[in-house]
C-alpha cells in the first residue's frame, strides 16, 4: 500500500464510493422521471429513453482517451476535473427546456463518469494488494449498488412532491460536496516517475496488446455480457413496471430495491468469502448462480408471461451473480496484463460501457410492452456470459496470476 497514513487509505475509498453513487444516481433517480420528461419537453418516449442510452454511450467513448491522460498526468487531476464537469452538466440538465440540449448534456455527463472509474479504480488497484483490493471493490460495490436499488425510490419521492428537475439539482449539490472532500483527501497513487508519455501510435499498440491478452479479454467480456443484461432491465423496466403492469413510481422503486438488493447482499458475501477461498471459487459460484437464474427465467417467461413476481425473483438471483463476479473478475482481468494501469482500466470500462450502451439500445429496440420481450434478451446475455466463462475465461483462473497475494 502506497499511502503512509491509515486515514487517507480508509477515507478515500469511502469518498470515491459516495461520488460514484452520485454519478449513478444521475441514471437511477432519473428513471422514474422518463415519462414526465417526455411530457414536459414535448418529446417522444423513444427520445426520453435515448437520454439514458446517450449517458452510457458518452462513457463508452471517453474511457480510452482518459486512460491515456490518467497515465500521463496522474489520477487526481482526472478525477477532480471530471467532477467539475459532472457538476456543470448536471446543472444544465436541471435548467434545460429542450430535449436535444438534455441529450447533449446527458452524453457529456456520462463521459465524466469515466473519470471516477479510470482514476478512482486505478488508484484502488495501485494503493492496495490483490485481496485488499478485491475486498475494497466488494464493499464499494455494496455501497454504489445503493444507487440502482434505492435511486428509483428516491426519484419517485421527488416526483411525488416536486418537478423532475430537482433530481439534478440535488445531485449537483451532492457532487459538489464530495468532489471538494476528494480534493482534500485523495492521494496520488501514480507518481511522476511512473507516468507514461506516449503518442497515439504507441497508445494504440498498448491498447491492442491489452485487448489481445486472452486472460484480460475473456474475464472482461464475461462482465460485459452480464452488465448488458442488467442495463437492459434498467432501461426498459420503468415502461414495463409503470406502464404495462400499472405500478406507481413508488411501486417501481420498491421493485428495484428487491432486484438490486440481492446485488448488495452478494457484494457483502464476497467480503466474507475472499478471506476463506480463492477468487476463482467465488467466480464459479457466481457463474452457476447466473446460469440457474437465466434458465429458470426462461421457463417463467414462457409459462408465466404475465407474472412480474416470477421475473423479479429470477432477476434477484441474476443480480446476485453479478455481485459475486464483478470484483474478482475485474481484478483477474487487470492482473492478466502488464500494461500501464490507466490503459487497462480504460479498456476494461470501455468494453463494459460499450456493452451497456448496446444493452440500453436493445431495450429500446426489442421491448414490445411485454414481459417476454424484456426477459429473453436478458437471458441471452446471461447465457453468453456463462458460455464465455466455461469456454475461455475459466482456464486463466487456474494460473491465478496475482490473485493469491
Amino acid at each position: 500500500m502506497l499511502t503512509t497514513s491509515k486515514t487517507p487509505a480508509i477515507l478515500f475509498p469511502i469518498l470515491l464510493a459516495l461520488y460514484e453513487i452520485a454519478t449513478y444516481l444521475s441514471v437511477d433517480m432519473y428513471l422514474p422521471a422518463l415519462v414526465q420528461v417526455a411530457e414536459d419537453l414535448s418529446a417522444a418516449p423513444s427520445h426520453a429513453q435515448l437520454t439514458v442510452t446517450l449517458w452510457f454511450l458518452g462513457g463508452a467513448l471517453a474511457y480510452l482517451p482518459l486512460g491515456l491522460v490518467a497515465d500521463r498526468f496522474g489520477r487526481r487531476p482526472i478525477l477532480l476535473w471530471g467532477g467539475v464537469i459532472f457538476i456543470v452538466t448536471t446543472t444544465i440538465c436541471a435548467l434545460t427546456h429542450d430535449i436535444y440540449t438534455l441529450m447533449i448534456a446527458r452524453f457529456i455527463q456520462g463521459a465524466t463518469v469515466c473519470s471516477v472509474l479510470i482514476a478512482g479504480y486505478a488508484s484502488v488497484h495501485e494503493l492496495y494488494k490483490t485481496k485488499e483490493a478485491i475486498y475494497i471493490l466488494a464493499w464499494m460495490a455494496s455501497i454504489t449498488v445503493l444507487a440502482p436499488a434505492f435511486g428509483p425510490v428516491l426519484g419517485s419521492l421527488v416526483l411525488k412532491f416536486f418537478d423532475w428537475r430537482l433530481i439534478f439539482w440535488l445531485l449537483a449539490v451532492w457532487a459538489t460536496i464530495i468532489v471538494a472532500l476528494l480534493y482534500w483527501r485523495m492521494p496520488e497513487s501514480h507518481p511522476i516517475s511512473a507516468r507514461v508519455q506516449s503518442n497515439l501510435l504507441a497508445a494504440l499498440r498498448t491498447y491492442a496488446t491489452i485487448i489481445g491478452n486472452p486472460g484480460f479479454i475473456s474475464s472482461c467480456l464475461v462482465v460485459c455480457f452480464m452488465m448488458a443484461g442488467a442495463v437492459l432491465w434498467i432501461t426498459a423496466s420503468p415502461f414495463l413496471v409503470i406502464e404495462h403492469f400499472n405500478y406507481s413510481e413508488i411501486g417501481f422503486g420498491i421493485v428495484q430495491i428487491a432486484v438490486f438488493g440481492s446485488l448488495i447482499i452478494a457484494a457483502q458475501l464476497v467480503k466474507l468469502l475472499i478471506m476463506r477461498m480463492p477468487p476463482k471459487h467465488i467466480v464459479f459460484i457466481g457463474i452457476i448462480t447466473i446460469l440457474c437464474a437465466s434458465l429458470i427465467m426462461l421457463l417463467f417467461a414462457l409459462w408465466l408471461p404475465n407474472n412480474l413476481y416470477a421475473l423479479i425473483a429470477t432477476l434477484m438471483f441474476y443480480m446476485g451473480g453479478i455481485g459475486l463476479l464483478f470484483g474478482p473478475l475485474q481484478k483477474q482481468a487487470i492482473a492478466a496484463s502488464e500494461a500501464p494501469m490507466g490503459a487497462k482500466i480504460a479498456i476494461f470500462f470501455t468494453l463494459v460501457a460499450t456493452f451497456s450502451s448496446i444493452g440500453s439500445a436493445l431495450a429500446s429496440i426489442v421491448y414490445r410492452d411485454s414481459l417476454f420481450s424484456l426477459a429473453f434478451p436478458i437471458i441471452l446475455m446471461g447465457l453468453c456470459a456463462v458460455a464465455l466463462y466455461f469456454l475461455m475465461a475459466r482456464r486463466y483462473f487456474q494460473t491465478d496470476h496475482a490473485t493469491d497475494d
